[in-house]
């Protein structure tokens, strides 16, 4: 019965029947019962097929699958492939990447889950033959079954029914191997692989109704519609069970570079897409109970391990680098790094607040530009070493909310040194950061008596959440037991932090350019991990044509070109990319708003950008709302536009003020956006809406306090400026035994150029 329900076909380009299938047709126009015969004889031998069940390799990947979802609680990949004819799905393959699978894709991520979809709209090289493309989409089935056992198998039918290959097409191991049912397209082929001969629940079919067609241009119509005879015949072999939708003609567009037929009213499908898939991926990956068991500290320790494990995976190109440091972690005798003297008179760091000894060991620093591949380095240092058996600390700032506190920070790491129970009550959440530093002295002195060896990694100390106060890393030691070795990295544009670094002697790692091989190698690993691959020729034209020369730079450009979806534009699409990285965020930040009709996003850089730290989070639904009327946004655009700019913005934690705020990962974005949408005019509005919520929406007063003045005085509203110094803020800040004066104009200082 199960099997007659997922009796489909579909798929690309075939204008006529191929003259040489197995069941051959005359080379005269065959008639409608040749036809007939030929698809009763074509599903017999499905029929068959699946009477033998699934083939011995893929019994043995279920089930190598399936006991390795037994033996571990790790984080687990999630495949969905996409099967349809291209051309005439367009639309629908836009929504998924765009919409879909970005929802997918964050609700995976709370049940420890990655998710990859499988697009192949241009995962086919241009110059692959017959065999090679047909061989890419089988094989990516493959590899769903590898991840997951049953694939997560979405279809997308319409009336067309596809590319039928030739027998001669076929090599004889992939005849041998699949199965090969001659006569039928590739897409039918996927459905037969990836569903129909497993009985997979997983797979889920979507039939377009065709009333649109009706609307077309006749120009159009025949990228929609179907005209063989042989593919009429098989499309009335639908499943029995499947999900039905509708969609509207709203005319064509040139977003790809070529003019497609745009269809529209897709919200539907679209909720059932992400449905389906919702309650299929949790039937195959439970929730586990000892998640909600987990400490805050183990939830902390283990969401930056999910954050070291994916940037590790984006390190090429660093070879001699990541061999100086594991040297260092190793404590090799004789290593080749740079040499830091230190200043005559450090005044943060101070020498005296230590228990030094003449063989204790120097900190190494790893130094470069913002997106030149600090974190990657160090992520692949970490995942290095645990598996040679180091003990090792890490602390990723910014790879989670609460990160960029220092306490935050200095607590962990009591908690990791600390042997002694005793010891490990040191890191009081409730305590202040002087007293942090006097526990972390008294676990490192017990460190060294006891003989515990460890490496201690931090990266991105510059975007701590004091990193413009006076002290900043003052509870960085200035050497460590001989026990110990500590890694760091930032910024070198971030002078206070270099400053704060360089005080002692220490050795040093400065990263450079990416040369332009290692560039190509990260943008072919990129695409590959969502079956998507460019030729040798478009991998050169996009190094040199963007002049790129970072791996951030890099993957924001192979992150567009993943959801570009038209392959034959594709060259035309690298040979117009910007040769800047602020001029590609431009042209990024275009596409971004030219697919957003709510307006959301717009509203979510412009503010952020006119920010003092971020948006606090809490409240962002009222700030992105309309604050005359006190109407919040909402709920479900905001969460499109968070899913939209996820590459793009995070969320930071203000220890002092007890607040998470959304800001941008990098500040090239933040220039970006500055010189696309804020002009001297625009901007002024943007901070009158900002001082419209603090004043007349905001209930929290130390927001107010801290955010309120400084808006206005942008906005140019002085009068309402001291009109709100008045005295409910000013209690408040009584109560806090809060200088006022001095905050304002620390903030107001230090955010100029806002």
């Amino acid at each position: 019965m199960y099997r007659r329900q997922y009796k489909t076909v579909i798929e690309v380009r075939q204008k006529k029947v191929q003259p040489d299938l197995k069941a051959k047709v005359t080379d005269e126009q065959p008639t409608d019962s040749d036809v007939q015969k030929q698809v009763a004889q074509i599903w017999e031998t499905i029929k068959q097929i699946c009477q033998k069940g699934p083939a011995e390799f893929i019994k043995k990947r279920a089930q190598e699958q399936k006991n390795k979802s037994v033996a571990t609680s790790e984080w687990k990949t999630v495949r969905i492939f996409v099967s349809s004819t291209f051309n005439d799905f367009f639309s629908e393959r836009e929504v998924l990447v765009k919409k879909v699978f970005p929802e997918l894709r964050e609700w995976c991520h709370d049940m420890k889950l990655k998710l990859i979809e499988c697009d192949l709209r241009w995962g086919v090289p241009k110059d692959a033959t017959s065999t090679q493309a047909l061989l890419t989409c089988l094989e990516e089935i493959d590899r769903c079954y590898e991840s997951n056992g049953q694939p997560f198998f979405l279809n997308l039918m319409g009336t067309r029914y596809g590319w039928i290959p030739t027998v001669n097409d076929i090599p004889k191991e992939v005849h041998e191997k699949y199965d090969w049912v001659d006569g039928i397209s590739i897409t039918s082929m996927e459905i037969l692989h990836g569903a129909l001969r497993i009985s997979n629940p997983n797979a889920a079919f979507f039939l377009r109704d065709p009333s649109f067609l009706k609307d077309l241009p006749p120009d159009y119509l025949k990228i929609f519609d179907e005209t063989s005879m042989l593919a009429r015949e098989h499309l009335q072999h639908f499943p029995n069970q499947t999900f039905h939708y509708k969609a509207s003609y709203g005319g064509t567009q040139l977003a790809t570079g070529r003019a497609m037929v745009q269809l529209t009213d897709l919200d539907e499908f679209a909720s059932q897409v992400t449905e389906f898939f919702k309650k299929a991926i949790a039937t195959a990956y439970p929730q586990e109970e000892r998640s909600n068991q987990l400490t805050p500290e183990e939830k902390e320790t283990e969401l930056q391990w999910l954050y070291i494990e994916d940037k590790a995976e984006t390190l090429i190109g660093r070879d001699r680098e990541l061999r100086m440091l594991l040297d260092y972690a190793q404590q090799t005798p004789e290593l080749n790094l740079e040499q830091i003297d230190g200043s005559d008179n450090p005044s943060i760091r101070e020498t005296s607040q230590w228990d030094l000894e003449e063989n204790d060991n120097q900190l190494c620093f790893v130094v470069a530009e913002g997106g030149w591949g600090k974190t990657a380095l160090l992520a692949r240092l970490v995942h290095q070493a645990c598996e040679d058996g180091h003990n090792v600390f890490y602390h990723f700032v910014g790879s989670t909310a609460s990160s960029r506190s220092h306490d935050n920070l200095l607590q962990r790491l009591i908690m990791a040194l600390a042997e002694d129970p005793a010891d490990r009550r040191l890191s009081d959440p409730e305590a202040t950061t002087d007293t942090l530093k006097g526990h972390l002295r008294t676990v490192l002195s017990s460190c060294r008596h006891k003989g515990k060896k460890m490496l201690l990694v931090f990266d991105g100390l510059n975007e701590l959440d004091n990193n413009e106060t006076v002290q900043h890393l003052s509870w960085l030691p200035p050497a460590l037991p001989p026990n110990l070795r500590c890694v760091v990295s930032a910024n070198m544009a971030h002078s206070p932090t270099i400053a704060r670094l360089h005080e002692h002697p220490a050795v040093q790692v400065t990263l450079g350019a990416l040369d332009r091989g290692a560039l190509m190698e990260l943008a072919s690993n990129y695409l590959e991990r969502f079956g998507k691959k460019l030729d040798l020729t478009q991998l050169q034209t996009l190094v040199d044509i963007s002049k790129v020369n970072n791996p951030q730079w890099m993957m924001w450009m192979c992150e567009e070109l993943r959801i570009f979806g038209d392959f034959r534009m594709m060259d035309k699409k690298l040979s117009e990319m910007p040769d800047t990285m602020e001029d590609f965020l431009q042209l990024l930040l275009k596409r971004l708003l030219y697919e957003d009709d709510t307006g959301c996003i717009k509203k979510t850089l412009c503010l952020t950008a006119c920010s003092q730290r971020g948006l606090p989070s809490d409240h962002i639904l009222q700030i992105l709302g309309e604050i005359n009327d006190k109407r919040e946004c909402p709920q479900l655009h905001w969460a499109q536009a968070r899913r939209i700019l996820k590459p793009y913005i995070r969320t930071i934690q203000d220890s002092t003020h007890a607040e998470e705020f959304i800001t941008f990962n990098h500040e090239t974005m933040w220039k970006a956006v500055r010189r696309s949408f804020l002009e001297q005019e625009e901007t002024t509005q943007w901070h009158k809406q900002l001082a419209d919520f603090y004043e007349f929406w905001c209930k929290k007063e130390e927001l107010r306090t801290n955010d309120l003045p400084f808006h206005l005085l942008k906005a140019g509203l002085r009068k309402r400026k001291y009109a709100a110094l008045a005295f409910p803020t000013l209690t408040w800040l009584a109560q806090k035994k809060f200088d006022f004066a001095t905050s304002v104009r620390s903030k107001v200082g230090l955010f100029t150029q806002a």
